[in-house]
């Protein structure tokens, strides 16, 4: 399932912060290790990567996630962290403004000349 599957048809929970490991300006590399139980009554403990960073995690602490039912120890997010086709959409945005403003400036020097 898919980052989006699990924000259209995850589970949420609530789950226990047991580790955290925040490498100061690399947060790709930073995540949390969370336990917590699934629906199905499994005792599930997992790293999770798409961690939202702010206010800053601590153990012991109890969040907010959502995980796929069927393969809960590796499709947890947490579900403040931003949809992942945000910062491609951005870009092109940015891009179609760019090439419109090169084309309006393009036709101003035809038109000059």
């Amino acid at each position: 399932m898919s980052t989006s599957g699990i924000r259209a048809y995850g589970i949420t929970t609530k789950a226990t912060i047991r580790e955290v490991h925040h490498f100061y300006g690399r947060y790709s590399e930073s995540y949390v290790v969370v336990e917590f139980t699934a629906a199905d009554g499994q005792q599930i403990t997992t790293d999770v990567t798409d961690y939202f960073w702010w206010p800053e995690p601590q153990v012991g602490g109890v969040t907010e996630l959502l995980y796929d039912p069927a393969d809960p120890w590796n499709r947890v997010l947490d579900p403040r962290v931003g949809p992942d086709f945000l910062i491609p959409a951005v870009c092109f945005v940015g891009a179609l403004i760019f090439a419109v403003i090169g084309a309006l400036y393009l036709r101003r020097l035809r038109a000059i000349r």
